[in-house]
């Protein structure tokens, strides 16, 4: 997993991969793992500051996921829309990540 995660900060993993496994299952699952924590956390044991750093822990592994998709994108050799639509699919699932 660390060589796929070293990988994927460079941009060496296909478009595809990088964007729908990296950032979109593996992001978006951690994200709900993360917010169903920081809630029990709040409303359970009325711990805030606990809560909202469990909160915002995916944003870690989003920043490596986003990078390394925008630089398979960079790299991308198929059509140039494509590199385009994953680059603004990024902030779309940052957007949803934050609202969840």
């Amino acid at each position: 997993m660390i060589s796929s995660l070293r990988r994927l900060w460079r941009g060496e993993l296909p478009l595809s991969t990088a964007f729908w496994v990296f950032v979109c299952a593996y992001g978006v699952l951690l994200n709900l793992v993360f917010t169903a924590i920081a809630l029990v956390l709040y409303l359970n044991f009325d711990l805030a500051l606990p809560a909202l750093i469990a909160h915002l822990a995916p944003l870690a592994y989003f920043l490596v996921a986003a990078v390394g998709t925008w630089r398979s994108a960079d790299r991308f050799k198929g059509p140039p829309l494509s590199a385009y639509l994953a680059k603004l699919g990024l902030f779309l699932v940052f957007g949803l990540m934050l609202v969840i």
